[in-house]
């Protein structure tokens, strides 16, 4: 078993791998996945729409991306940590609220079954839903901590 540190466990070497493995499937439709990803991350919240200010094609290799790093880094928690603690960081000047990251899950899931269809099984999804909320405690930890410091930088200005 992999874990952040003596008291998370991040996943068993097979839901790590059936993560993985369910990821290479998505690469070589990439950019489908990401427009159907959007498409669904929208209509589940509408008000989210006005965060994305960039073009769209480049915000879909950017998520792309996101997930790669993730989802191979599963295999190196501390160093995939790191990189989520600053992205959460980043997600805070995006204005990006804890409810969006529910939404996104959401619609990575719903995305998947849609892209792999009978091949996305029962325990494929259980080990995503798992690899997702560790993700999203990583990166909320990380905007926490972003959120902390800039209260400290306002308290002493």
């Amino acid at each position: 078993m992999n874990q952040l540190n003596n008291e998370q466990e991040i996943a068993t070497d097979n839901e790590i791998q059936a993560v993985q493995r369910t990821f290479e499937l998505i690469m070589p439709i990439a950019d489908t996945f990401s427009s159907i990803f959007y498409t669904r991350f929208f209509a589940k919240d509408p008000a989210a729409r006005p965060l994305f200010k960039t073009d769209m094609a480049s915000q879909r290799q950017k998520v792309i991306d996101m997930l790669a790093l993730a989802v191979r880094g599963l295999d190196e928690p501390q160093t995939m940590v790191r990189e989520l603690e600053a992205l959460g960081q980043r997600h805070v000047t995006y204005h990006v609220e804890p409810q969006h990251y529910i939404h996104m899950n959401t619609a990575i899931l719903e995305t998947l079954a849609d892209c792999l269809g009978e091949n996305f099984t029962s325990g494929m999804r259980r080990s995503w839903i798992k690899a997702l909320e560790l993700l999203t405690t990583v990166m909320l930890k990380g905007s926490a901590g972003s959120i902390v410091e800039s209260a400290k930088l306002s308290a002493q200005a």
